[in-house]
């Protein structure tokens, strides 16, 4: 018995010196991977564990001055599987049929081919990619990619002034283009954990990638009414073109902005690059008798003249000192001074400039803006022209006072007759009433007069002038009973080839109303 017990205590003596030994070579190894090799192995759990995504802040949003919406971002998704791996076909292709409406044997023809990358749906929607994204972590092989796309809500509504983003993510024109930067989503990179069975559990960010959103002065009311009008105006006469412009005097905001032709920033690709031109900002012409404001301005300012004042207008034919002959486009005899505003009288405006000095004349159209750009933040703005004094004429005086050896945009009329309507302020425009995102403003418009131009005695005067113009004289055919509207009409004929046709014009109208 002895012999047994000695014989089994030897083995379990030995048995329990190799059971000590495996755990003193277990707690080396332990003590070697979490101690000493630790880092090592901590990368190597981290790259298995984590990864690195880059996020793509969606685009910010442009909106009217009441919030309304004119340029949005929304997602859009591909989707697809790869089908070298085994998946569930015929789950997906019962799931695809029911939310894009199209029979099972279309997505199982998909899904039969071979290849790591099938594409089973592009640009879908969200609306009808709901059920599909709810259900995507349930079904094996299944896959998808979100794109942030531009639309715009309002098709060709303000679409100069918008502009358009491209397929590469792009500003083009307008406040696209020129606000791409702060539009523009930032792009960071976050830590996707993955969980016990597999996946990557979704990021929790609280950093803001999204792009900055602008909020326009344009009121999208008052844009569909004048876009309706430019519409209808440019029909009616065949117009190759043609821009109109409200704006509020006092504060210098762009209530509507419109030219025609437009276009679909949401179908860009499909129109010329003539249609893309906001032109308002940037066609310039010579304005005819709407710059007569300025040559009625300068004589009330100068003490030559008063309203009881009369001027020969030599029943429609004057000489000037070049020995060119000055025509009104209907013969009168005498007339005061508001009706020669009122009934546009080229040669009764001509000789009322006529006692002012080149210099004094000269200030005052640069007083009023004109021959330097407003400052709008868009690439593509006109300064105008007004030639220097020592490139006049002895008749260039003559002519400019009934809009001609000038050029002007519609945006510098439009802030001249603003300094009429407030007083004598020319002010600053503005496009952009905000800028921010959900944390902060990084901008708000100020409402900035530039320069006293004119007295507000002055101002009373062309505004009773303007009046008339409606009441009785070129623009009659808009008079409204009670409704005080003021304004001035004005047909340039178009210079080609060096010389003034006599067929082809420019039509334009100034107006303040109320």
């Amino acid at each position: 018995m002895k012999k047994y017990l000695s014989t089994y205590n030897s083995r379990i003596d030995k048995l329990s010196f190799v059971l000590m030994l495996i755990n003193v070579v277990l707690l080396l190894v332990f003590f070697k991977i979490q101690i000493i090799d630790s880092k090592a192995h901590q990368k190597v759990v981290d790259a298995k564990g984590w990864k690195n995504k880059t996020i793509i802040g969606k685009r910010g949003e442009i909106i009217d001055s009441n919030g309304k919406k004119l340029a949005i971002s929304i997602s859009k998704f591909n989707f697809w599987a790869n089908t070298t791996n085994d998946i569930d076909k015929t789950k997906i292709a019962e799931l695809f049929s029911t939310s894009f409406k199209k029979p099972t044997t279309y997505y199982l023809e998909k899904l039969n081919r071979k290849s790591k990358y099938v594409i089973l749906e592009r640009n879908a929607l969200f609306l009808e990619s709901s059920n599909i994204l709810e259900k995507i972590n349930t079904i094996n092989g299944l896959r998808y990619e979100e794109k942030n796309n531009r639309f715009y809500p309002n098709n060709n509504l303000c679409s100069q002034v918008l502009g358009y983003v491209n397929v590469d993510g792009k500003g083009m024109y307008g406040i696209e283009e020129n606000f791409n930067n702060i539009l523009s989503g930032d792009t960071s990179k976050v830590l996707l954990k993955k969980s016990i069975k597999g996946r990557y559990l979704k990021h929790e960010n609280n950093h803001s990638v999204d792009g900055y959103s602008i909020a326009l002065t344009i009121d999208l009311e008052l844009q569909k009414i004048l876009d309706e009008e430019l519409k209808k105006i440019t029909e009616k006469t065949n117009a190759s073109n043609a821009n109109a412009i409200i704006i509020d005097p006092y504060s210098g905001d762009i209530l509507a902005m419109s030219s025609m032709p437009s276009f679909n920033p949401n179908n860009y690709f499909d129109y010329n690059i003539e249609s893309f031109k906001n032109r308002t900002i940037t066609d310039s012409y010579e304005p005819g008798s709407t710059f007569k404001i300025v040559a009625l301005s300068e004589a009330l300012e100068s003490g030559e003249f008063n309203l009881k004042d009369s001027i020969d207008c030599e029943n429609g034919k004057h000489i000037l000192l070049n020995k060119k002959i000055l025509r009104d486009h209907e013969p009168h005899d005498k007339l005061s001074l508001l009706d020669v505003f009122a009934h546009s009288s080229n040669i009764g405006t001509s000789k009322l400039i006529n006692n002012i000095n080149n210099i004094d004349y000269y200030e005052t159209c640069k007083s009023f803006g004109f021959g330097s750009k407003t400052g709008l933040p868009f690439k593509s703005e006109s300064s105008g022209k007004i030639r220097p004094i020592n490139e006049w004429s002895k008749t260039s005086k003559n002519y400019i006072s009934i809009g001609q050896e000038i050029s002007a945009t519609s945006i510098q009329i439009a802030l001249a007759y603003c300094a009429i309507a407030n007083g004598g302020y020319l002010i600053k425009p503005h496009i952009i009433k905000e800028i921010k995102n959900e944390n902060k403003i990084i901008y708000e418009r100020k409402i900035t007069p530039i320069r006293k131009i004119i007295s507000d005695t002055t101002t009373k005067t062309i505004i009773t002038a303007m009046e008339n113009v409606v009441n009785y004289g070129t623009a009659k055919n808009i008079y409204l009973k009670g409704y005080n509207i003021g304004g001035k009409t004005g047909t340039a004929q178009k210079y080609i080839d060096n010389s003034y046709s006599p067929d082809k014009f420019i039509s334009s109208f100034a107006s303040i109303y109320p």
